[in-house]
């Protein structure tokens, strides 16, 4: 159930951590390069047959599975539960940020936001976000620099 792209980028992971902010940076790239088709997604999801709308949803729970898996490895002690929450927190970032900054300042923001989505989700493991000192997990709201 994982898509092709998130499956090659996490075998060329050398580790949980790796493979988790290259999932990271797939999540973000996709909501913004195909912004539309995920606001109709989100939107429409109500709407799709039960079926069609129950095996969404497994997927769904699937990739948080796995994202949730590779957390837990990186943050000792983190229980699935808590590695879950995380993740939804993290992902829903990402929409949100984009519906309040819009679609042009949320692209030319999507660095700042995939920095905000790893420090909610390396919050409690003692990692580094960015390997840059004066990277901030903060999206201008409102200016599109």
């Amino acid at each position: 159930m994982v898509s092709p792209s998130t499956e090659t980028s996490t075998a060329a992971a050398s580790d949980p951590e790796d493979a988790l902010r290259s999932l990271v940076s797939i999540y973000v790239d996709l909501s913004f390069s195909q912004r539309e088709l995920m606001s109709v997604y989100f939107a429409e999801l109500v709407n799709v047959p039960d079926a069609s709308r129950a095996d969404l949803r497994l997927r769904q729970r699937a990739n948080v599975e796995q994202w949730s898996s590779y957390l837990q490895a990186i943050c000792d002690g983190l229980s699935a539960a808590d590695a879950r929450f995380l993740m939804y927190a993290a992902i829903n970032l990402v929409p949100d940020l984009g519906v309040l900054l819009g679609t042009s300042a949320a692209q030319q923001q999507a660095e700042n936001i995939h920095r905000c989505m790893l420090a909610v989700l390396l919050s409690r493991s003692g990692q580094r976000v960015d390997h840059d000192e004066d990277a901030q997990c903060t999206p201008t709201i409102g200016s599109a620099h």
